[in-house]
């Protein structure tokens, strides 16, 4: 009988050992009988568990015996010792036929010459069904359960029961999620994004994919997609906005805190995003920056094993869980990753007058509530596109912001309680036009655009060099300012 390994939190642990588990786990995984021995690094010998009353003990080889008894090792496999790796080599020459001896640890870090020799078993995270059965007898509702999803069965049993409110356990699940590098990212502050009608396009055909009918005939969501361009280009926000128009989860991964203290907890971390994101629904999996995670995998070692451990789960994985990775430098990405992607988009940082009309007018209705477009005038319009060329919608934003702080300031000076200066600052596009344009001319000296940045100039100008790699977000200009633009650009 083949020695098993268990893949399992303490907190699992405990609960498993305890027999309150064996309801929920699949049909095939390996049962804790009644009565059990159990030795792990406390205390000398074996300890009889009768019940699952367990204590502590510190020896395991000498004391097994080939007769119808469970035997549980528990926590040396990660890291396993030289000691330990050849006595569970031993134990397996002995070829017990009667005993059933398993191992359990948080992670199982075993190397190949014994891989091929024992069974390895993960206790899953439960799914929405799993939860149900423990939690509708304790009253909680479809809500309580799916916000549930995530936390492990030792984690619900310790930390829940008939009193416990939602806001205990979306701070749990906080504090879990951080510390393996996810968390549920906010919504987006702006309502859309301006410009990009082919990008937008694109996210319209995802949604429709996300439909149970498109999966039906085998054309579900693309396992994943690319934002490719410089910083402040609108890549971070069109993944919050692709959440919101898709109806999707929004996770994002802080890669780097994926790593852990060994190779094997390291992979368990990334197991467990994956395997959460799968039980979540509709998802968008958000890694920004994404070469900077994944282009270590050149240099092997664990990032290799990473980036083999993300491909295959991009190539198998059947949920409606779509990888959204920002990237600023293609040439880093590991080539093997491009085929992964359906979509790869390029945020080009030069917007026509008719997208910087619609980033303006988005960043200046977000900023003062009262703000109309017909503020400006078309002249003014066109002379604030042309001294903004070449900045990107953040810097663009980042203008916007600027200026409501230096209204904002002014109008402190003039001893208004809170309700007349917040009603000031909203309607102040309406009652000073002509000032807020001047401020946003002068603010154009202090907000520098990327492109004019000597160190951002060489990577601005490979990304030009290779974007017809990639499908363009924004078409052609098709707004009341597109020939006006041709002109100056012909008399420049």
């Amino acid at each position: 009988m083949k020695p098993i390994f268990i893949k399992s939190s303490l907190i699992d642990r405990k609960y498993y050992l305890r027999r309150k588990l064996s309801s929920y786990l699949p049909e095939n995984f390996p049962s804790v009988s009644e009565n059990y021995y159990l030795w792990n690094c406390g205390i000398e010998g074996w300890q009889y568990c009768p019940n699952g009353k367990i204590k502590p003990t510190a020896n395991w080889l000498e004391g097994i015996e080939d007769n119808p008894t469970t035997y549980i090792i528990e926590g040396i496999l990660n890291p396993l010792s030289e000691k330990d790796k050849y006595k569970i080599l031993q134990l397996i020459d002995r070829g017990l036929q009667q005993a059933q001896i398993i191992f359990i640890d948080s992670h199982v870090n075993l190397e190949t010459e014994i891989l091929s020799l024992v069974n390895i078993k993960e206790i899953p995270l439960p799914d929405y069904e799993s939860l149900e059965k423990i939690l509708t007898p304790l009253g909680h509702n479809h809500q309580f359960i799916s916000d549930c999803l995530g936390l492990t069965y030792g984690e619900i049993l310790e930390n829940v029961d008939t009193q416990t409110t939602l806001e205990t356990i979306h701070q749990l699940k906080r504090q879990k999620l951080s510390s393996k590098g996810l968390k549920i990212a906010t919504s987006p502050d702006v309502p859309d994004i301006g410009g990009m009608d082919l990008l937008k396009a694109d996210l319209a055909e995802i949604k429709d994919r996300f439909h149970p009918s498109a999966n039906a005939i085998g054309l579900g969501p693309p396992k994943g997609v690319m934002l490719w361009g410089i910083p402040g280009t609108g890549k971070s926000l069109t993944a919050k906005l692709a959440a919101k128009m898709t109806g999707a989860l929004l996770v994002q991964c802080d890669w780097n805190l994926l790593y852990g203290d060994s190779v094997a907890e390291t992979l368990d971390n990334l197991d467990y995003m994956l395997n959460l994101v799968d039980i979540l629904g509709k998802v968008i999996l958000f890694l920004d920056e994404g070469e900077k995670a994944l282009s270590g995998s050149l240099d092997g070692g664990v990032a290799t094993k990473m980036t083999g451990k993300l491909l295959a789960w991009l190539q198998d994985h059947t949920t409606p869980v779509v990888l959204l990775m920002t990237i600023n430098h293609l040439s880093l990405l590991p080539p093997e990753m491009f085929r992964r992607f359906e979509y790869i988009w390029f945020f080009n940082n030069d917007l026509h007058f008719g997208a910087m009309y619609d980033v303006f007018n988005l960043h200046l209705a977000n900023k003062f509530s009262e703000w109309q477009p017909k503020c400006f005038t078309d002249e003014e319009w066109e002379e604030l596109f042309f001294s903004y060329q070449g900045y990107t919608p953040a810097e663009i934003a980042t203008a916007v912001k600027l200026v409501q702080s230096k209204i904002f300031s002014k109008l402190i000076d003039a001893n208004l309680n809170q309700e007349q200066l917040i009603d000031a600052l909203n309607n102040y596009p309406l009652d000073h036009p002509l000032d807020l344009y001047q401020q946003l001319l002068e603010m154009k000296q202090q907000v520098k655009a990327a492109i004019n940045i000597p160190i951002l100039q060489k990577q601005i100008a490979e990304i030009s060099m290779n974007e017809a790699f990639a499908r363009p977000v924004m078409g052609e200009d098709t707004s009341r300012f597109a020939k006006s633009q041709s002109l100056m650009e012909t008399w420049s």
